[in-house]
């Protein structure tokens, strides 16, 4: 974690001390554009609940907890790379598909 200490930050629950579930929010700075500057985005990433733990709602108080943080250190976007069976879970909080974006395969 303290390699990463600038650009991710992680957001965690904790039972009986042991971790169970944790979510990671990378940020990235964008380029300024006229009149903005310090502009930064923002990247849901690794969100992982033990399975004894789920369906206690801890990946989705994790998730609040994501974009709050996103929120707090002014990000512009969310985003979040979704697996088809996770994309449900997602939208719930408002995440939607992009138009626009486009994905580059580098390791095929």
């Amino acid at each position: 974690m303290s390699s990463t200490a600038d650009s991710h930050r992680c957001v965690v629950a904790e039972r009986d001390g042991a971790l169970v579930a944790m979510a990671w929010v990378a940020f990235t700075a964008r380029p300024p554009i006229i009149g903005t500057t310090g502009r930064r985005s923002a990247d849901l990433q690794s969100v992982f609940v033990r399975p004894e733990h789920r369906g206690a709602g801890l990946g989705v108080r994790l998730v609040q907890a994501a974009i709050e943080l996103a929120r707090a250190e002014g990000a512009e976007h969310l985003t979040v790379h979704a697996t088809p069976d996770a994309a449900a879970f997602y939208e719930r909080f408002g995440f939607e598909p992009g138009p626009t974006i486009a994905q580059l395969d580098l390791q095929g």
